[in-house]
């Protein structure tokens, strides 16, 4: 499973891959929650974070097409940080050793994607950028 999340242009999580979760050992925030909220090991990684995420939504260019927004994050290099400390799923309790979990992502921006078989797009999602955000490499905290 790849480490596969996107968010919308206020940096809200549509999407969040089983292998993400995996990488945060069972840690999945709710869809809509955003970066901001996440289990940061410490203030200047979630700054560097969403600066890095940021950046790549103020992009001037082209968004890529859903379709190949996956190939081109895979042959990107990484252009985001994610150095987290997860929470337990389910509580809000501190992991008890608190793994940390760094990640090295590449994000590329792109269209927002229709949900469902409407051809309609959601309306938390319309108008704006989304990113899709590939894991390349898993670093040793």
């Amino acid at each position: 499973d790849k480490q596969l999340m996107v968010l919308d242009h206020e940096l809200r999580v549509v999407l969040w891959s089983r292998g993400m979760t995996a990488a945060t050992h069972g840690w999945k925030p709710a869809s809509g929650k955003t970066v901001e909220e996440f289990p940061f090991a410490s203030a200047e990684d979630k700054a560097r974070t969403v600066l890095a995420l940021q950046s790549v939504l103020e992009e001037v260019g082209p968004e890529t097409d859903p379709i190949y927004a996956l190939e081109t994050a895979f042959n990107s290099d990484v252009n985001v940080p994610l150095n987290l400390v997860p929470l337990v799923a389910g509580t809000e309790r501190w992991v008890g050793l608190q793994r940390r979990v760094a990640l090295g992502m590449s994000a590329v921006k792109m269209r927002p994607f229709s949900l469902g078989f409407t051809g309609q797009n959601d309306p938390m999602h319309q108008g704006a950028s989304h990113l899709l955000i590939l894991g390349q490499e898993q670093v040793d905290p």
